[in-house]
């Protein structure tokens, strides 16, 4: 048969072919001749498409059923009356179901489909079946298979010696088979682990598969037997269940596992229960609740347990009692520009969450964050355009550290922050008017505060001949204080501080200027950037007076040296004249032939602000508080994608001391990769409270393509303490995860000691999923 041909098919229904089918009582014919060239005699062969009008005798003309589209390369009258052969890469289509075989059989009696040989029945989900022999219903949709197997989604099988299918999307087999592996065709490798059962039930609209009589094989050796298992399909997005149980060991809890559970409510909402039960500490529930709706979304977390306090091996004090924790958080839009939203953050004690590990999964939620040993409960709207931005949000802290600190922890009650940008001037001028309130309360220490502020700030940009990039800036603010009666936390003795209310005026002027330079080679890039920024500020008389709220742990290094006004928030003022200067430098190797990759590249900056005055408010690691700053400065050295180190670096201008440094390295190298992040604060620019000196860092050891080691370590070198240290096992192939790890915890939080635990996790995919959490 021609190729040509085989395009020039006949459009015919499946009926009239056969014209005897009127005989049959029938209103009309199931098959309608459209080319009456067609010849009509019993055994000739024609090359054809063919149409049945599944219709039956009794189907209403208004409302036909969706018809099968047949092609072949040979339709034939069978020896038995009304039976069709079709033969011959042959291929039926109805309802987005597309079948096909090498031989395909339909009798116009009985108005079955049996299809034989090499059966591929593709579904309109994208699931593909696969059988030696299928026979169906008209509708391609209820029938009997034998020696069944189906692809699903995600690259899992599923298969059985034979399936009743019935309504389309229930399938009923017969010693089953279910694997997310792939499966070898010339059987030399067996799936990490597979699914076997007496009996199962695919149901395709509940996506959902049923087993009964399971049995459980790991590299063909069977490990377990339960009466009863179920799963979601691979296709099914949510469904209720078990999740993957998290077993370990740890000397707080003795042998312990987790066993969440997912019920899910509607098609927005879900919650998750989670029994922690452990050897030695009585259980703890935790609950998920999720919802979405059509203008956001809300999740609330929490848990609870009647416990005593308990250190090492469940060694319990102190009273029984109920006790938890509650985290949620909600963003909801009001229009377009406005929403709203809240978090809530609460603990039955300071040091609940450490005792049960518990991760503050808030730290993305709401406007601010606090630092991690306080939780915050926050309510806030903010609205936002192309020219303006306003927030408003309220606020109460709950503080995980004990001592006099509690005492000065505040309600916001509220803050207000707005601003709005015009384009006013030359040079791109862009002017923003800006205004905030805050009002802090306090029961102790320093009690209520308000302070206002309303300013003006606009700043221009000019590319001037030659390259040179010019930026104007000029700043003027208004402030109001008013402060109540308090103590003075902190100092050696609780001096009491007066009552006291007042207003200052600030502002600057500066100009910026830096003038960027690149040179390219043939395989040598160069650039250079020479920047000078001048700033003219007024004094503040009134920086004695201000009890410093907002401008805490700030420090003027490379990112922020150019910054016209140094000092972080409303509080403190930076007055007096000043000059910043620096330089950055790079380069880029390139080898010849090259051009769309840099195998290596450097580049550094360095920079210092020189001032004409000093001012005793700032702090030491604030590097505002000499007129001649520190040296600051950055660095990146990259090797293509095998190595890298960053990091920032400040080196004492009066010593040539290096104060503060950051570093992050990268390498890879044959099958390791190592990932290791350095800090150093120097007490001399830091003060005692501040200093640190640590290493984090992980490596990975490739083994095979299966199997890696990894080690990882957190060490505080001022305390000579690991942290934190972790060592394990992780297998992965085509449909398995396992981890196994050993973990020991070194911090120190009053009755919380040191800690060892071992965990456990594994995965079976399009069955459960890792959290990545244990490894982080």
């Amino acid at each position: 048969m021609s190729g040509n041909l085989r395009h020039r098919l006949l459009a015919l229904s499946l009926g009239t072919l056969l014209v005897p089918a009127m005989a049959h009582g029938r209103e009309k014919p199931d098959w309608i001749l459209k080319d009456e060239a067609v010849s009509q005699s019993a055994g000739s062969e024609v090359v054809q498409t063919a149409r049945t009008s599944s219709s039956s005798a009794n189907t209403s003309a208004t409302s036909p059923r969706d018809p099968v589209l047949l092609e072949a390369e040979t339709i034939l009258q069978g020896d038995e009356a009304g039976v069709l052969i079709a033969r011959g890469n042959v291929v039926a289509r109805n309802n987005g179901r597309t079948v096909k075989a090498d031989q395909i059989q339909y009798n116009q009696n009985t108005r079955i489909v049996k299809a034989i040989g090499n059966v591929v029945v593709l579904n309109a989900d994208g699931t593909t079946t696969y059988a030696e022999e299928l026979t169906l219903d008209d509708e391609l949709s209820t029938g009997v298979a034998s020696n069944f197997a189906a692809r699903l989604s995600e690259g899992a099988t599923l298969a059985a010696n034979a399936v009743v299918t019935r309504e389309g999307d229930r399938k009923f087999l017969s010693q089953a088979v279910y694997t997310a592996c792939q499966v070898c065709k010339d059987g030399k490798s067996r799936p990490s682990w597979i699914i076997r059962a007496r009996r199962a039930m695919q149901n395709e609209r509940a996506e959902s598969i049923v087993y009964n009589d399971v049995v459980f094989e790991v590299k063909g050796v069977p490990v377990l037997y339960i009466p009863y298992f179920a799963h979601g399909d691979p296709t099914a997005s949510r469904r209720s269940g078990f999740l993957q149980p998290k077993p370990g060991e740890s000397s707080r809890n003795g042998y312990y596992i987790e066993l969440p559970y997912l019920q899910v409510i509607d098609a927005s909402s879900d919650v998750t229960l989670t029994p922690l039960i452990s050897q030695y500490i009585n259980p703890v529930l935790q609950v998920d609740y999720r919802r979405k709706f059509f203008s956001g979304d809300v999740a609330i977390g929490g848990s609870v347990t009647r416990e005593k306090f308990f250190g090492k091996r469940g060694q319990k004090f102190g009273d029984l009692d109920w006790r938890g924790h509650v985290f949620a958080n909600g963003e909801f839009d009001i229009t377009k520009t406005w929403n709203w939203g809240f978090t809530a953050e609460s603990a039955s004690d300071d040091l609940y969450l450490s005792r049960y590990r518990i991760a503050q999964d808030n730290l993305l939620a709401g406007l601010v964050r606090p630092q991690a040993s306080r939780l915050m409960s926050q309510l806030y709207v903010q609205g936002q355009s192309d020219n303006f931005y306003v927030r408003s949000l309220a606020a109460v802290f709950q503080d995980l550290v004990p001592g006099e600190r509690r005492k000065n922890v505040p309600r916001v009650a509220p803050l207000i922050e707005s601003t709005y940008r015009v384009q006013v001037g030359p040079m791109n001028g862009q002017l923003d008017i800006s205004g905030s309130a805050v009002s802090l309360m306090r029961t102790e220490g320093r009690l209520d505060s308000v302070r206002g502020n309303l300013g003006a700030t606009w700043k221009g940009s000019r590319l001037l001949p030659g390259g040179v990039i010019v930026e104007p800036m000029a700043m003027l603010r208004g402030d109001y204080f008013d402060y109540s009666a308090g103590n003075n936390i902190g100092a050696v003795s609780a001096t009491p501080l007066p009552a006291d209310s007042f207003g200052r005026g600030v502002g600057l002027a500066s100009v910026d200027v830096r003038w960027p330079l690149y040179r390219p080679g043939n395989r040598v890039n160069l650039t250079l950037e020479p920047r000078v920024s001048l700033t003219a500020a007024s004094k503040d008389d009134q920086q004695s007076r201000i009890r410093v709220e907002d401008a805490l742990g700030f420090e003027l290094d490379a990112t922020s040296v150019f910054r016209p006004a140094g000092a972080a928030g409303m509080d403190l003022w930076e007055p007096g004249n000043r000059i910043t200067i620096g330089v950055r430098a790079g380069i880029d190797l390139i080898p010849p032939g090259v051009t769309t990759q840099t195998p290596f590249r450097a580049n550094a900056f360095i920079g210092r602000r020189l001032r004409t005055d000093d001012s005793s408010s700032f702090s030491r690691a604030s590097n505002l508080d000499r007129k001649q700053s520190d040296w600051v400065g950055d660095f990146e050295l990259r090797q293509g994608d095998i190595a890298s180190l960053t990091g920032r670096l400040r080196v004492d201008g009066k010593t040539g001391k290096v104060t503060h440094t950051e570093a992050l390295g990268r390498l890879k190298l044959w099958r390791t990769e190592t990932n290791l992040r350095y800090h150093e604060f120097d007490n001399s620019a830091s003060g005692p409270t501040r200093a640190n000196k640590e290493l984090q860092g992980t490596v990975i050891l490739t083994l095979n393509k299966n199997f890696k080691l990894f080690g990882s370590l957190y060490r505080d070198f001022n305390s000579d303490t690991n942290l934190r240290s972790a060592y394990g096992l992780i297998y992965g192939d085509d449909c398995t995860d396992i981890r196994l790890f050993y973990e020991e915890l070194g911090t120190r939080n009053r009755f919380i000691e040191p800690s060892q635990s071992i965990r456990f996790q594994i995965a079976f995919r399009t069955l459960g999923e890792l959290s990545d959490t244990p490894f982080d």
